[in-house]
């Protein structure tokens, strides 16, 4: 490893304190993102996935899985997020014409510069297990496209195999079964989840978190090799022009 460093370092997402830290996403490792809802667990995850398809040496690729979010919403997701230009242009057809040669030149030049790595959405049904995901992968992969990270969004939506006897132990085996799926595929997963959230929550109101709150949310952790949390909401004060919605 010391003669030969490249060979062992993992996927770069772009955000250089993970990756110093971690060393950056790793084959067979499992990913958590937690936050409560609209802190922008999605959207950080969009933000790896387009840091690995640019900013590695070597082309990767992303599975993303939609399982809470229709295919079109996610493509013109991504499409914000790699031309900057905002979602409600895409989505309410309102984009102007400056904007649309922007995007025409990124979809036909900018994503096919060499050492660029792709980015597959795939939609699968709500409440559905692992078994979806592993047949896209199969998909592609009999296609001779490598997968190199999936993005399952998100994990409260992944149905485990297993049978699960209430909401905190089938949020705990769906979070091991797609561990296992990393292990089996020899891949990268990344998910966004709500672990630890509800304790946070009822703590901060005056109730108590029971003991399967607790479970719950470390029945997720426990499997995963890497955890991350949003605690707090940021505004991008620099597009002064914006919206406050828009500048989050």
């Amino acid at each position: 490893k010391q003669e030969h460093p490249e060979k062992y370092l993992g996927i770069k997402t772009g955000f250089k304190t993970f990756d110093k830290y971690t060393g950056g996403l790793f084959p067979k490792e499992l990913t958590l993102i937690a936050g409560l809802t609209g802190l922008g667990k999605s959207t950080f995850c969009r933000s790896i996935a387009k840091g690995i398809v640019t900013q590695n040496i070597s082309a990767k690729n992303v599975l993303h899985i939609a399982n809470e979010e229709y295919l079109e919403q996610v493509q013109n997701k991504y499409d914000a997020v790699f031309t900057e230009i905002p979602y409600d242009d895409f989505k309410l057809a309102k984009i102007t014409e400056e904007n649309l040669d922007i995007w025409q030149k990124f979809m036909q030049k900018d994503m096919r510069e060499s050492n660029r790595g792709q980015i597959f959405i795939k939609e699968v049904p709500a409440f559905t297990d692992i078994s979806l995901i592993e047949q896209a992968y199969r998909t592609l992969e009999n296609r001779g496209i490598p997968i190199h990270v999936i993005i399952v969004d998100h994990l409260p939506h992944v149905k485990p195999i297993q049978q699960a006897w209430g909401e905190n132990d089938e949020r705990a085996k769906a979070a091991s079964d797609c561990k296992e799926l990393a292990r089996w595929l020899n891949v990268s997963v990344i998910t966004p989840t709500q672990a630890a959230t509800i304790v946070d929550v009822k703590t901060t109101s005056g109730k108590r978190a029971g003991q399967l709150d607790v479970y719950g949310s470390k029945g997720q952790i426990h499997v995963a090799n890497a955890f991350i949390i949003i605690t707090k909401r940021g505004t991008d004060d620099t597009q002064t022009t914006l919206p406050d919605f828009e500048r989050d």
